[in-house]
């Protein structure tokens, strides 16, 4: 039953981001109102298939495959929150694609049949992979909004106007929210991941390749944190710095895999 409302919900999510690009693209409102169902309907499916998993082998988000569908979920998710609240569907034309491609890769890896190490059936652990992508996603839906911005933004200073691109003031805004809040919740990610390192290890800092980059993460969104907030900044150069930001979010994601491929972040340890 897992795998079935996995299956399905991962081909739901693949024709919502077909319908959101042509939808946009041709201008048809009603592709895009049938994409927002459509991903809708991914969610719930998703969300029944982790359900399903949790209640068989515990804690379903220790597998690179797991993950990746977790981050596409909560993707989803949050892209949902923000269509319904301000009514744009350009991030869903950004968006939903990259979390389409993610869970498609996702469902190529062979899923998980075993419970869980002792080791590894801790709260702080699920709160900590659970947090950690809810940043990974909000720093995406960051990006999008400042990418978002500097077309428009390119558009006008050629005195042209990117039709159907929300406006400045909109992306700006989106951007800093978003950033903000994977901020907050990549801190509160090392917070909860020291917690049960000190519990697992006796030590809640052991400076793995994961770690260190997700240190340089928080950094670069703590400079943009305090320029937007301290110096003023607004508008091409923060959202530049947004873009920044986002390559070193996939920095630390795909670079600690290499760096450390059997380390203790690693997907391969369970």
């Amino acid at each position: 039953m897992p795998q079935v409302l996995f299956n399905l919900g991962t081909v739901l999510y693949a024709v919502s981001g077909y319908l959101y690009l042509t939808g946009w693209l041709a201008h048809r409102r009603r592709e895009l109102r049938w994409a927002v169902y459509a991903l809708l309907g991914s969610v719930v499916l998703h969300a029944g298939a982790v359900a399903s998993r949790w209640l068989t082998f515990g804690f379903p988000f220790l597998t690179l495959r797991e993950v990746l569908s977790l981050y596409a979920w909560l993707l989803a998710l949050l892209y949902l929150t923000i269509e319904w609240r301000f009514g744009y569907t350009v991030l869903g034309v950004l968006v939903v694609p990259l979390g389409a491609s993610t869970i498609l890769v996702g469902s190529l890896l062979p899923p998980a049949h075993e419970p869980l190490l002792p080791l590894l059936q801790s709260p702080w652990l699920m709160a900590h992979v659970s947090v950690f992508f809810a940043a990974y996603a909000a720093f995406t839906l960051a990006f999008a909004a400042a990418l978002a911005y500097l077309l428009q933004e390119r558009a006008l200073r050629r005195r042209q106007v990117a039709w159907r691109l929300p406006p400045l003031a909109v992306m700006d805004g989106l951007s800093r929210w978003s950033a903000t809040a994977g901020l907050l919740l990549m801190l509160a990610a090392i917070l909860t991941g020291s917690a049960w390192a000190e519990r697992a290890w006796g030590t809640p800092w052991v400076w793995e390749p994961k770690q260190v980059l997700s240190l340089l993460t928080v950094a670069v969104y703590g400079l943009y944190f305090y320029v937007r907030h301290f110096s003023h900044w607004s508008g091409r150069r923060a959202a530049w710095l947004v873009v920044v930001g986002f390559v070193s979010v996939l920095v630390t994601f795909v670079g600690a895999e290499l760096l450390a491929p059997a380390g203790l972040h690693s997907f391969l340890f369970r």
